[in-house]
């Protein structure tokens, strides 16, 4: 998936900068991204209020390499212990005769710690991850979340599925976590 491959783009283009920040990357990541749906203007004023500084233009420009999936905005932080950024971006493809549009939010750390990362993933999503979409040490989750919990979805070409995206439902995660960087992105696909 195009969208996959920009997520996992992003943290590759940032491995130049050094160690992550001491607070678990999930729970900031819950917090800035998933509370927030994903959405830039929340989820940025969060970073901001929280001290984030904006990503250089520079650096937000050389990182828009992917056609299918352009990055708006994003912020960083750092301390002794390290480098957190996050970023958004949206794109589009195609499913079928329908238009996928994902908007999504990124959290990553140089380094991080790959296992914590994994593991705490793994258990707020609950379900096991997207076979078709996920490879060695990168990781994707596609759910639907219902009244009583996730579950997960594997093919986007059903039509059950298909209607859930219409109505807003799905959810993805992608999750790149190595011993250089770590990166989990929360994205919100749309038909």
């Amino acid at each position: 998936m195009k969208l996959k491959a920009a997520a996992i783009a992003l943290a590759a283009a940032l491995t130049v900068a050094g160690p992550a920040a001491a607070e678990p990357l999930f729970a900031t990541f819950q917090r800035l991204c998933v509370d927030t749906a994903g959405d830039a203007t929340a989820s940025l004023a969060a970073a901001d209020a929280e001290g984030w500084m904006p990503l250089p233009r520079s650096l937000m420009d050389g990182l828009n390499k992917n056609e299918d999936f352009k990055l708006q905005d994003g912020r960083m932080r750092s301390d002794r212990e390290g480098l957190s950024f996050m970023l958004h971006g949206g794109g589009s493809q195609r499913i079928g005769w329908d238009r996928l549009d994902v908007r999504m939010c990124a959290l990553g750390a140089l380094p991080g710690d790959a296992a914590e990362l994994r593991q705490a993933t793994a258990d707020w999503v609950g379900v096991e991850p997207n076979a078709r979409l996920s490879d060695d040490d990168e990781i994707a989750y596609v759910f639907e979340t219902t009244d009583t919990g996730r579950r997960a979805i594997e093919d986007p070409d059903d039509a059950a599925v298909k209607r859930l995206l219409k109505a807003g439902k799905v959810r993805m995660i992608f999750l790149k976590a190595d011993e250089e960087k770590v990166l989990v992105a929360y994205g919100v696909p749309t038909l």
